[in-house]
């Protein structure tokens, strides 16, 4: 990952958790943070679909001087009347004013305005949460 997009992930990190983690449990669903995936196209192989990493130094120590990530993925687990789901955020550094969300099968993406993810950016969010 380019330096510039590592800073701006490490410097909205906090808010896209919290923004996940709020919507969640303002309608009563326990979420948890599950971790990261961050994929780097200068790497082979591959991974099932979920979390792999715990932060960003796990990535480090696990993938010493390779931050060449195109794409982070966030993952969460959340759970409502003993129903669980596996829900994630992607964000590409293509286009990191645009943030994908996913809960399973359903999907939509939203705009970071001016770069800064604020309580807006996770309106989408809660509208695929309410259709959980």
């Amino acid at each position: 990952m380019s330096k510039q997009f590592e800073n701006w992930l490490k410097e909205q990190d906090q808010a896209i958790r919290e923004g996940v983690i709020t919507k969640a449990t303002t309608h009563n669903v326990d979420v948890k943070f599950a971790g990261y995936y961050f994929e780097d196209h200068n790497l082979w192989g591959s991974t099932g679909g979920g979390p792999v990493y715990k932060s960003f130094s796990d990535y480090d120590e696990q993938v010493p001087n390779m931050m060449f990530i195109e794409h982070v993925r966030y993952w969460f687990k959340l759970s409502y009347d003993e129903r669980e789901f596996m829900a994630s955020v992607h964000i590409y550094e293509a286009s990191a004013n645009n943030i994908l969300f996913s809960i399973e099968e359903l999907a939509e993406s939203s705009v970071i305005k001016d770069k800064v993810v604020s309580e807006s950016t996770f309106e989408t969010f809660e509208q695929l949460l309410l259709k959980k």
